[in-house]
């Protein structure tokens, strides 16, 4: 039996990249920090509530809460206060923390070093079938989010759920505009690369949005198993583990009882990450409580992608021209901009203790949103660091970021003004 019911329990996990402190170029030094701590470059080590560990390159930690939790509430301190030690002790290597989702101008074929230690077999079986010495392999960071269930019934209704939300999550947390120093026409460029990493296996990441199966047999026959005979000519040895292949931007964890959202570009601050998995958790939890199932299960995946490859491309102002879709979320109108959309999910949704972070999103946009803001149509290396600069601060002041300039919506409105109504109201 798996331990916790739905919705009961929370996992957070969140990535983030070691630069120089001056240049803030990229350091693949996350070994000599856990050689530091440890006495070996282990990759683990506890904080507390918080727990560090590798990921397949060595300049990226990932930070995780260390057990299930109730709440994603005290997430945000606990996150912050690990993030501050583990930036005092990277001084002491000239180095710190760059949070968002991609570098703005690494250069991964030629500054990527792949993990060599624990479990570095595994790390260069994905490097020998994909190169992982490529943006999208090399140059990612995310913020991902684990939702408990505990029996096939529960799994229908959140798989369900989850499949419908993700198209709209780019168009909140969309942080990655910039790669190798140019602005690339993508909010979300982390997951533009996201379904394109693994061609070899196209079965991997399927397409992005999760197909729409119910069961744990059902996934185990449509997913599981395909993946598995895709894999093998590739992994003769069978060192891939296929919960760790799936590569949808939802996948689900039936050993441990969980579905883990993929799609979250990681944030400016623990303030901003958790302000947006929490979010995600009560527009889950009304949709679970207020939407038809069945309605919910026969969206085709075609459909959803559609929307899903407008808003990695378009972010907050992609607008949607479906209305059965906004409908799903009590929004009767022919189309309305993403924007627009999560600001009624928030007025519905949203937490008291996250307003200032809607108040931003409403003013300015999505992370990348602000950092467009922020800079030249051609920003130059030197904008680029002062930009990586900013973040830092922010970072370690957990403070949102908004642009010196911004351009503010026509009619601005207020947040959790009013005391939330049954349905998201149309904006």
């Amino acid at each position: 039996m798996r331990p916790y019911h739905l919705m009961e329990k929370f996992g957070v996990e969140i990535e983030y990249a070691i630069v120089d402190r001056e240049t803030c170029e990229v350091l693949p030094i996350a070994d000599e920090l856990f050689a530091k701590l440890t006495g070996g470059p282990s990759g683990e080590f506890q904080d507390g509530e918080v727990s560090w560990s590798n990921e397949l390159v060595n300049h990226v930690l990932e930070l995780k809460t260390h057990v299930p939790v109730s709440s994603p509430a005290g997430v945000e301190r606990a996150f912050h206060r690990s993030a501050l030690f583990i930036d005092d002790t990277l001084a002491e290597f000239g180095a710190m923390l760059l949070p968002g989702a991609m570098h703005p101008f690494m250069r991964a074929e030629t500054q990527t070093q792949i993990w060599e230690h624990e479990y570095a077999h595994v790390y260069h079986t994905y490097h020998r079938i994909y190169n992982c010495l490529r943006q999208g392999w090399a140059n990612v960071q995310s913020a991902h989010l684990n939702i408990s269930f505990q029996t096939d019934e529960e799994f229908d209704q959140l798989h369900a759920a989850v499949r419908v939300l993700l198209p709209l999550i780019p168009a909140l947390a969309a942080s990655s505009p910039i790669v190798e120093g140019r602005v690339t026409g993508f909010k979300d460029t982390r997951l533009d690369f996201y379904g394109r990493t693994q061609a070899c296996t196209p079965t991997i990441a399927g397409q992005v949005i999760p197909e729409p199966v119910f069961s744990e047999a059902e996934y185990e026959r449509e997913i599981f198993s395909r993946i598995g005979d895709e894999i093998a000519p590739h992994d003769p040895d069978g060192v891939l583990n296929k919960y760790f292949l799936n590569h949808r931007g939802a996948i689900a964890r039936f050993d441990r009882g969980s579905v883990e959202i993929r799609l979250v570009d990681a944030q400016e601050c623990p303030r901003a990450d958790v302000a947006i998995l929490s979010l995600l958790i009560h527009t889950l939890r009304w949709m679970i409580a207020s939407c038809d199932l069945e309605r919910l299960k026969a969206w085709r995946t075609d459909d959803l992608v559609e929307l899903y490859v407008g808003m990695v491309r378009d972010g907050s102002a992609f607008v949607l021209h479906n209305a059965e879709y906004l409908s799903v979320f009590g929004i009767e109108a022919d189309a309305m901009k993403a924007r627009d959309v999560w600001v009624a999910i928030m007025n519905t949704c949203g937490q008291k203790e996250h307003r200032d972070f809607y108040h931003v999103y409403q003013k300015s946009g999505s992370l990348a949103d602000r950092m467009l803001s922020s800079l030249p149509s051609a920003p130059t290396r030197g904008d680029l660091q002062a930009l990586c600069q900013n973040l830092h601060k922010g970072l370690i002041s957990n403070t949102l970021f908004t642009p010196k300039q911004t351009r503010p919506l026509q009619n601005p409105r207020s947040l959790l003004s009013r005391a939330p109504t049954d349905h998201p109201q149309r904006t």
